[in-house]
């Protein structure tokens, strides 16, 4: 007997946990893409928590070697702007001969291992069921 639930009780399980998390899209809001049009905007999925970064600038400056400049940004737009913006900055020194980027770690919450280890199962489970697509697909 296989362990992989059914697609119709898979399908059901992942409507609820995006309902549980997402607010629908009413289908007047949806609009085909149409390449060239339309805003190109790139957003950040998860803003940086301003008070866990003004925590970890003291240790980013223990770290530092003494005469090192360090350059504590907040996100500015996107990630990619962010970063263009901290590049602007380091590349007007004259005196750089290296640069660091720091980026958050994200570890997994004890708490969590339950819904990780679910997610888990059902991805391998997809995976699995997905195998004879993507090799048709891919020969």
């Amino acid at each position: 007997m296989s362990d992989q639930p059914a697609l119709e009780e898979f399908l059901a399980g992942a409507e609820a946990f995006l309902e549980s998390r997402y607010r629908r899209v009413a289908s007047e809001e949806r609009t085909r893409f149409k390449w060239g049009e339309g805003s190109d905007e790139v957003r950040v999925f998860q803003e940086p928590d301003p008070t866990k970064e003004a925590e970890a600038l003291p240790r980013i400056r223990l770290a530092a070697e003494p005469d090192s400049e360090v350059f504590p940004y907040q996100a500015a737009g996107s990630i990619f702007r962010s970063y263009n913006l901290m590049l602007d900055r380091a590349a007007a020194l004259d005196d750089l001969d290296r640069l660091a980027v720091t980026a958050r770690r994200y570890e997994p919450r004890a708490e969590n291992r339950t819904v990780y280890d679910t997610m888990h199962t059902q991805f391998l489970a997809s995976f699995e069921a997905l195998r004879p697509i993507f090799e048709a697909l891919n020969p």
